[in-house]
């Protein structure tokens, strides 16, 4: 393993086998409620860690043709079992090793209940398909990445100059498309100075999503990355993904003010799944 880098292999859990848990009767249930606790912890800290490294977690595998076993008989009279077809695994090189900061910032935010920007985690799942030769849902989810963070931005841009939801809501009507949404949010929000032109995001978006979802197109390999390189460009601009250093900075100060209400009379819990806050 490269020189600071933090290999995590196993995570230990320790409960009191005291009072119920002493029953066997009862020790299952407790178990599995603090399996299922850590792991939903754990899918929020792989989230943000793979969102950092660009790691593509789980298998990927390309349909190929149909599976077709036979049994041909050899020489001496047996039958030998043969077969062609089927699923291919995918394998994904250049994936890089987390670091120890990244390591303990998405752990701070899976424990902060702070989750991946929904912008993100579409883009990770085009990419996903991207890889699975899944062109035509690569297509529709990058388009979707693309929405997502542009409605993001403008409602944080625009609950920050004092328009109440109601306001913001029928604003954010009248982008209904993704073509419409980024003009606005090239006005509002950016005045102007996207790294995206609106031909980009017609030709590279809009288009092909219309046509895969509205004509049941499957697009190439070659449209399917247009997508995904124009909508991370627009993801990234307006719902940056925050470093590791600002998670921490955040968690940090989460956990000072959950230590203050704790301390004050008739305190409150928080509640779970958080979004980070927008820096748009």
């Amino acid at each position: 393993m490269p020189d600071g880098l933090l290999l995590v292999t196993a995570v230990r859990l320790r409960i009191p086998a005291e009072g119920d848990l002493a029953v066997g009767s009862y020790t299952t249930w407790p178990i599995a409620r603090v399996g299922a606790a850590f792991g939903e912890w754990l899918l929020r800290a792989e989230a943000w860690l793979d969102a950092w490294t660009g790691a593509i977690r789980p298998p990927v595998t390309r349909i190929g043709t149909p599976l077709i076993l036979a049994a041909i008989r050899t020489d001496d009279g047996d039958l030998a079992g043969v077969g062609s077809g089927g699923s291919v695994p995918v394998v994904i090189r250049g994936q890089r090793w987390a670091t120890s900061e990244e390591v303990t910032a998405g752990f701070g935010a899976a424990s902060s209940n702070l989750d991946v920007p929904l912008a993100h985690t579409i883009l990770r799942r085009s990419l996903v398909e991207l890889y699975a030769g899944e062109y035509r849902l690569c297509v529709i989810d990058a388009c979707s990445a693309a929405e997502i963070a542009l409605g993001a931005a403008l409602t944080a841009h625009l609950r920050a100059r004092g328009l109440h939801d109601a306001e913001a809501e029928q604003l954010l009507r009248l982008g209904s498309g993704i073509a419409e949404a980024f003009q606005i949010y090239r006005q509002l929000v950016v005045a102007g100075q996207s790294a995206v032109s609106k031909n980009r995001v017609i030709d590279h978006l809009a288009k092909p999503r219309n046509r895969a979802v509205h004509a049941g197109e499957h697009p190439d390999k070659t449209v399917a990355e247009r997508a995904i390189e124009t909508a991370a460009l627009l993801v990234q601009e307006a719902v940056p993904l925050p470093r590791p250093d600002e998670i921490l900075r955040l968690t940090r100060a989460m956990g000072s003010r959950r230590v203050r209400r704790r301390a004050a009379p008739g305190a409150a819990s928080s509640g779970s799944g958080a979004q980070v806050p927008s820096r748009a």
